[in-house]
C-alpha cells in the first residue's frame, strides 16, 4: 500500500524540518520510492511502489492526490486527481457523493488555505489526522506524524480503552493523543486560521470538521425510523 504524510503549516522552517525528517527517518520508514511535493504552505512526503495506483497534480495553486482506485458509480469510471479536485471544490457548501473503490485522497487550495481529505466508503484505506493551533497533519499512519517538530507522542487513554474493550477504534480514537482516524466515507475539512476574511459555515476554521457520507446519514435516518 502507498503511504503519505502531509502538513499544512505557515512556518517554512517547520516544513523544512518535516521534509528533512521524512527523507532521512531515524526509525523505520514505509517501503517504496520516496518523493516530496510543496505547494504554498503544504509540504507532502510520499512512498509508493511503481505499480501502485496513484494520481496527483500540484502547482502553486494547490495540490490534489489520490492513492488507490476510486470510481464513479455510473459505469465504474476511474477517477483521477483532476476529477476529484472538481468534485470537492465546493466543499463544505456542497457535500459530494462518495466514490466507489478503495482509496484515500485529499485536495488543498493555496488560495483559501483549505484542505479536504476523504476515506473510502468501507474505511479500508487508512486516513489519520492531527490538528493543533495553526498546523495540520494528515497521513496514512500516525507513526509518520513524528516527522513534524511540534508533534508530541502521548498516550490516549480513551483510545486504549476502546481497543481493549472492543478490539478496535471507537469514534476514531487512536493510541496517540489528539490523533484520529477518519471514518468510512467521511470527509475531513480544515482551513487555516491564518486565512483572512469572514468565518464560513464550518465554524472554527482551525479545527477539523467531519462530514459523514450520504449513505451513513441515510442509515442513521433509517435506524431512527425503525425504532419508532
Amino acid at each position: 500500500m502507498a503511504h503519505f504524510v502531509l502538513t499544512v503549516d505557515p512556518d517554512p522552517e517547520r516544513r523544512r524540518l518535516f521534509i528533512a525528517q521524512a527523507r532521512s527517518p531515524q526509525g523505520s520508514a514505509p517501503a517504496g520510492q520516496f518523493f516530496e511535493i510543496h505547494s504554498g504552505s503544504l509540504s507532502f512526503a510520499g512512498w509508493r511502489q511503481p505499480l501502485e495506483p496513484w494520481s496527483s497534480e500540484a502547482s502553486a495553486a494547490g495540490m490534489t492526490l489520490i492513492a488507490g482506485n476510486p470510481m464513479r458509480s455510473e459505469h465504474y469510471q476511474p477517477v483521477v486527481a483532476a476529477d476529484l479536485k472538481t468534485a470537492w471544490q465546493e466543499v463544505p457548501s456542497v457535500i459530494p457523493r462518495v466514490f466507489e473503490g478503495i482509496y484515500g485522497a485529499f485536495s488543498f487550495s493555496s488560495q483559501s488555505l483549505q484542505l479536504v481529505a476523504g476515506a473510502d466508503l468501507m474505511g479500508i484505506f487508512p486516513i489519520y489526522y492531527y490538528a493543533r493551533g495553526d498546523f495540520l497533519l494528515v497521513g496514512t499512519s500516525p507513526g509518520l506524524f513524528q516527522y513534524h517538530p511540534l508533534f508530541k507522542t502521548r498516550l490516549n487513554l480513551l483510545g486504549l480503552t476502546g481497543i481493549l474493550l472492543f478490539n478496535g477504534l471507537v469514534d476514531g480514537q487512536t493510541l496517540f493523543e489528539d490523533v484520529h482516524r477518519l471514518g468510512a466515507g467521511n470527509l475531513l475539512v480544515w482551513q487555516s486560521q491564518k486565512q483572512p476574511g469572514k468565518l464560513n459555515n464550518i465554524g472554527s476554521r482551525s479545527q477539523p470538521v467531519i462530514f459523514p457520507s450520504r449513505m451513513i446519514r441515510y442509515l442513521d435516518a433509517w435506524e431512527k425510523l425503525s425504532m419508532r
